[in-house]
C-alpha cells in the first residue's frame, strides 16, 4: 500500500480556450461562458482508490456536470477556494473524464472609493514578487490609498510590452523591471510588489479572461487589494482595468502568487499516467454597454489662434479613464490641428478634461471644419467640429515660475492673461485664480496650460528627488521696446557643502554664462540689463547647473511706445522689483 502525490501546475498565462467573436472585453457587462475540463488516467498496476482535485470557476455556476469518475464534491484549499474532487474506487484501464460547467458572470463595479486596510499577512516577498531599490524607488512616494493602486496600474501597464514568447515562463518582478516585458503574470508580479512596498496589501486571482491580442478566451491572472471594509478590489495591469472588471473575468483561484496546482493522489501497487487535456471555453452569450459617456465643446477659431476641445467624462464606476483625442486630417494624411498631449489617463468617475491645440499651417482666405473624436478604451466616441475661418493674431500669454522643483517644495505659478482665461494642469485639473500654489510630492515631469482669447501658453515643471539649488528672478511689470531694464537673478544653495555651478540667463535670444562659487547654503545675485526689441509678452529665464538643474522663468510686459508714468509709478516698480527679490530669497529659505 503506498500513497503517490502528482502536483500538476498550470500555467495560466498560455492560451486555453477555443476562438470566441473579435469584441472590445471591457465593453462586455454580462457574459455567458461554457467550459469544458476533461482528461484521462492510464492506470498500471492495481490501484485500490484514486482522487483528482480541479480547480473550476468560483462565482456564477449556473450548470455543473460531471461524468467519467466514480463520484465527485467540492473542496476548499489554504485560501478557501472551491475546488472539484473526483474520486474513483479500483480503478483500471483508462478512465476518461468530464467536467462542463456553465457560468453566467457580470462585471464588476465600484460605486464609490475606499480606505485600504493594514494587512501585513498580504505584503510578503515571495518567489515571483522581489522588493529591489529600483521598484522601492519606482513605487515611491509610498501611500496606502485606492488612487495610488490605480496610478501604479496605469504605470505598470504602460511600462511593459506584451510578449507572447513568454507564456508560462512565471519572471520574478526584479526581472520585468529589467527587461519591461511579459504576458499578465509578469504585469500582475511587478504590479504586487510596488502595490506591497506602499503597503497595499495584494493577492493574486488566477482564472481566465478574454484577450484583444490574441481575440478569445485565455488564462489569464490579475491582483486585488484590500479594503478596510473587508472586500477586495480588482486591478489588472494588463488590459488597464482598475474598479471596474468586465464580466469576462472567471476567477478560478486567489494566491499568494500565480501558480495553480492540481493534484492526483493514488492508493495502491501500481502508477497513473494522469493526461490532462486542453480547457475547450466558449464565449457562448454577451451583452455590450459603453459605461463612459463623452459631451464635447469648443469654440470658433480664426487661422492664427490656438483652441481647445473640452470633454466631460463620465462613468457608471469608479475606474481608470484612458482616453485619446484625434484631429482630422489633410490630404497628405498629416493631421490638421496638432493637438498637445492626445492620449490623457484619469482616475475617477467624472471629470472634465481639456485638450489644446494649434492651427498649423492653414491658408488665408479660406474657411475650415475639422472634425475631432475623443474616444475611450471601452469603445465611447464622441466628435465635435472645430471651425475656423478668418485670421487674427491674439495677445500672449504667459506662466511665470519654477521649471524644476523639489519634492514637496511649495512653489507658485502665476498666470499672466486678461480677466478670462482657463489654467489647467492635465495632473491636477482646472485652476480658476491667476496664483496657482503648489506642493508636489511624486517626481517627474508635469505640463500645465494657459489658454485665453485664441493664446496659449505651455509650461512643464520638474519634480526632482534631490535638489541642489534655488533659483528666482526679479523683474519689473512693464517695459518699453528699445529701452533697457533690469532683472535680478538670484541663486541659493540648498546643501551643506560649497557648490561650484553655472548660471545661464536668456531674454529674446540673447544668452549669457557666468561660473558662480557658492559656499554652503550661500547666495550668489547677478544683474543684467536687457533692451526689449518687439512689444507683447517676453520672458527672461534662467538655469542653474550644478549636480542638479533648475530653472525658473519670469514675465514682462512690452509695449510699443512707453506708457504714461508719474514718479509714483517709478516708485512701485522700484518697490516691486524689491519685494519680488525679497520674497525669492524668503522662498529658498523656506524649501
Amino acid at each position: 500500500m503506498r500513497l503517490i502525490f502528482v502536483a500538476f501546475c498550470i500555467a495560466l498565462a498560455a492560451p486555453l480556450a477555443l476562438a470566441a467573436p473579435a469584441i472590445n472585453p471591457k465593453q462586455v457587462s454580462e457574459a455567458t461562458i461554457d467550459f469544458v475540463l476533461s482528461g484521462s488516467l492510464a492506470v498500471d498496476g492495481d490501484i485500490d482508490s484514486a482522487n483528482l482535485t480541479l480547480y473550476v470557476p468560483q462565482d456564477g455556476v449556473t450548470s455543473f456536470q460531471v461524468t467519467g469518475a466514480d463520484g465527485w464534491s467540492y473542496i476548499t484549499d489554504a485560501y478557501g477556494n472551491r475546488l472539484l474532487l473526483l474520486e474513483w474506487n479500483k480503478p483500471s484501464g483508462t478512465e476518461q473524464y468530464r467536467a462542463a460547467i456553465t457560468v453566467h458572470n457580470r462585471a464588476q463595479y465600484l460605486s464609490a472609493g475606499k480606505p485600504l486596510a493594514d494587512a501585513p499577512q498580504y505584503l510578503r516577498e515571495n518567489g515571483q514578487v522581489e522588493f529591489t531599490d529600483e521598484l522601492r524607488e519606482m513605487a515611491y512616494p509610498y501611500e496606502r490609498t485606492l488612487e495610488k493602486a490605480a496610478e501604479l496600474t496605469e504605470l505598470v501597464h504602460a511600462y511593459i510590452t506584451y510578449d507572447l514568447s513568454l507564456v508560462g515562463q512565471l519572471k520574478p518582478s526584479g526581472w520585468v523591471y529589467e527587461n519591461r516585458r511579459g504576458v499578465c503574470v509578469e504585469y500582475a508580479n511587478m504590479l504586487s510588489s510596488l502595490l506591497k512596498l506602499s503597503g497595499i496589501p495584494t493577492r493574486y486571482v488566477v482564472g481566465y479572461a478574454y484577450s484583444s491580442v490574441q481575440e478569445k478566451l485565455i488564462g489569464h491572472t490579475w491582483v486585488e487589494v484590500l479594503a478596510a471594509d473587508g472586500s477586495w478590489i480588482s486591478l489588472d495591469p494588463t488590459w488597464l482595468q482598475t474598479g471596474y472588471l468586465d464580466a469576462t473575468h472567471i476567477k478560478t483561484a486567489v494566491r499568494e502568487d500565480a501558480n495553480q496546482s492540481e493534484l492526483l493522489n493514488y492508493r495502491g501497487r501500481g502508477s497513473i499516467d494522469w493526461q490532462r487535456n486542453e480547457d475547450r471555453i466558449t464565449l457562448s452569450d454577451y451583452t455590450l454597454e459603453n459605461i463612459t459617456t463623452i459631451a464635447l465643446q469648443t469654440k470658433k477659431l480664426a487661422i492664427g489662434e490656438e483652441g481647445f476641445v473640452k470633454a466631460h467624462v463620465s462613468t457608471g464606476t469608479l475606474t481608470m479613464v484612458h482616453l485619446n483625442i484625434t484631429s482630422c486630417i489633410r490630404n497628405d494624411g498629416s493631421p490638421m490641428l496638432t493637438i498637445q498631449e492626445p492620449v490623457r489617463t484619469y482616475w475617477g468617475a467624472s471629470q472634465d478634461v481639456y485638450w489644446f491645440f494649434e492651427t498649423t499651417r492653414l491658408k488665408d482666405g479660406f474657411s475650415y471644419t475639422c472634425p475631432v473624436t475623443v474616444y475611450d478604451q471601452t469603445g465611447s466616441t464622441e466628435t465635435v467640429n472645430v471651425e475656423i475661418s478668418g485670421t487674427r493674431r491674439p495677445s500672449s500669454v504667459d506662466i511665470e515660475g519654477p521649471e524644476t522643483v523639489s519634492i514637496n517644495e511649495r512653489f507658485t505659478l502665476t498666470a499672466h492673461a486678461g480677466e478670462s482665461f482657463l489654467f489647467y494642469a492635465p495632473a491636477f485639473g482646472l485652476r480658476e485664480s491667476a496664483g496657482w500654489p503648489l506642493q508636489i510630492g511624486k517626481p517627474g515631469t508635469y505640463t500645465f496650460y494657459l489658454y485665453a482669447d485664441g493664446a496659449l501658453a505651455k509650461k512643464t515643471v520638474t519634480v526632482q528627488s534631490r535638489k541642489a539649488f534655488s533659483l528666482s528672478i526679479a523683474v519689473p511689470a512693464n517695459a518699453t521696446v528699445g529701452s533697457n531694464f533690469t532683472a535680478l537673478v538670484t541663486v541659493t544653495n540648498l546643501l551643506s557643502e560649497a557648490q561650484t555651478a553655472t548660471l545661464a540667463t536668456a531674454f529674446e535670444g540673447t544668452e549669457y554664462e557666468k561660473t558662480v562659487m557658492l559656499g554652503p547654503s550661500g547666495q550668489h545675485q547677478q544683474s543684467y540689463t536687457f533692451t526689449p526689441s518687439a512689444a507683447g509678452r517676453a520672458k527672461v529665464s534662467a538655469t542653474v547647473y550644478g549636480d542638479t538643474v533648475t530653472s525658473y522663468s519670469a514675465s514682462i510686459t512690452v509695449y510699443d511706445i512707453e506708457q504714461p508714468r508719474g514718479p509714483l509709478d517709478s516708485i512701485l516698480d522700484t518697490l516691486g522689483s524689491i519685494f519680488r527679490a525679497i520674497a525669492g530669497f524668503i522662498s529658498s529659505l523656506l524649501q
